[in-house]
């Protein structure tokens, strides 16, 4: 499993849409999924089924696709909210997975665990308005198997 922070990067993103393809072109260009199209279709296709918030500004779009060989969670944080998230909200954080169509055990489990532990205050506190490093060391509690490669440092952001 791969668990990436993207911190206000310079995407230009005006709507759930846009969002979604920078999302999914970030991933691509990074090699961490196959075909960002179409995963940025079962992305749009999860959300046109109900709402993913869980908090005020915080959301947790999620899709299965061939086009991820491993499970991914990729937290971003934008520097303006986008507003009219599903119509009804303005978020600025987002936590974001992705599951091939035959997840492991392992990272199931572990998906799992990250969202029964979202019931914890502290913990949703952090994600909806800690600071980078503060958010880091949640993931890095929740994520443990991804410490040493995937949350070890900022990721690059496409400009």
């Amino acid at each position: 499993m791969k668990a990436l922070i993207v911190w206000e990067p310079q995407w230009y993103a005006y709507d759930a849409g846009s969002l979604i393809e920078a999302m999914a072109q970030y991933l691509e260009s990074h090699g961490l999924i196959k075909d960002g199209e179409r995963v940025a279709a079962a992305l749009r296709q999860r959300e046109s089924l109900g709402n993913t918030l869980i908090a005020d500004n915080l959301a947790v779009p999620h899709a299965q696709s061939d086009a991820a060989g491993e499970a991914i969670m990729l937290f971003v944080k934008l520097r303006e909210a986008l507003p009219g998230w599903q119509g009804v909200a303005t978020v600025d954080r987002w936590v974001v997975t992705l599951l091939p169509e035959q997840p492991s055990e392992h990272d199931a489990a572990v998906l799992k665990n990250f969202f029964r532990r979202l019931a914890d205050e502290r913990v949703m506190q952090t994600l909806v308005i800690g600071e980078y490093d503060e958010v880091r060391g949640t993931l890095l509690q929740l994520l443990p198997d991804c410490a040493a490669d995937c949350l070890s440092r900022r990721p690059p952001t496409i400009q």
